[in-house]
């Protein structure tokens, strides 16, 4: 899997508030499981043009059965990284005890704690995993036909220590040059224990359909060459709406992805770093 830490895969903490250095609230971290194999479906099975969209819509998603085999895939996720890929859980001991009511077979309401369900062996099930996992050594290979000499760099710059601010629109394509860390430009960064990632905050009205790809590495001009087939492919945010049928009316939410770029940096040699960022239907700032 492209991404090696807990962080990357879960996500960070949504069960409080986080300060940063400066004392202000940082965006609620996002992972790969979560926009990856649980959005994934979501959109592809959802249908942007109704109101009542069923999969399309977290308020309505339960009404189609699908979504039943999609969280169960998900659930077989979270048991492959921390049975077969040695992932952690999350080190957060107020999460562990964060609490949720369900209802048994008897209608009676039953209140468990997170701690009570990360192993599904307690929960009378597991996961069958014939032999090794056939996927697991695949590795994207680079975009062919890709023209990597120097060019112009793009106007939108961003060091390792800085940030900037643009705005996404429906079929348009943002390129911005982003510098890497001294170290990992000298061949000490990137590891396991300190991966190499771009970081992207995004503001977004949550009851709105958002999606946008993110290729590193691909000159201007040239983005329709790369797919999710590609190592130059750093991976999508997805959004599926909230509350949409039902009217919105939600505040705008912030929340922070990172696209995990050990593995894209070790397999695509380009002559410059120039990422671009390539999307579809996006409405949101970042």
């Amino acid at each position: 899997m492209a991404v090696s830490t807990p962080k990357e895969f879960y996500g960070g903490k949504f069960c409080s508030a986080e300060l940063d250095d400066k004392g202000k609230q940082q965006h609620k971290v996002t992972g790969s499981l979560e926009v990856g194999a649980h959005t994934a479906p979501h959109i592809w099975l959802g249908d942007l043009d109704q109101a009542n969209q069923e999969m399309g819509d977290l308020s309505t998603a339960a009404r189609d059965p699908v979504f039943y085999s999609n969280h169960s895939n998900v659930d077989r996720m979270w048991h492959v990284w921390s049975t077969k890929l040695g992932g952690p859980f999350l080190p957060y001991q107020e999460w562990l005890d964060t609490s949720f009511v369900f209802y048994d077979a008897d209608k009676r309401p039953v209140r468990t704690k997170v701690s009570n369900v990360l192993d599904t062996r307690k929960l009378g099930y597991t996961y069958e995993e014939h032999g090794e996992l056939p996927w697991l050594g695949k590795r994207p290979k680079p975009a062919t036909g890709i023209d990597r000499r120097p060019g112009k760099r793009s106007a939108n710059k961003v060091t390792s220590s800085s940030y900037t601010t643009v705005t996404l629109r429906n079929d348009e394509n943002v390129y911005m040059t982003v510098a890497r860390p001294e170290e990992a430009r000298a061949g000490r960064g990137s590891s396991k224990k300190a991966p190499e990632a771009l970081v992207v905050d995004i503001t977004l009205d949550p009851c709105e359909y958002v999606k946008f790809d993110v290729l590193v590495n691909v000159p201007k001009g040239q983005e329709y060459k790369v797919g999710p087939r590609n190592a130059e492919f750093a991976g999508s945010f997805t959004h599926v709406p909230h509350g949409r049928s039902f009217g919105g009316g939600m505040a705008m939410i912030q929340v922070s992805y990172q696209f995990a770029l050990r593995e894209l940096l070790r397999t695509s040699s380009p002559a410059r770093e120039r990422p671009a960022g390539h999307h579809h239907r996006p409405r949101q700032r970042r």
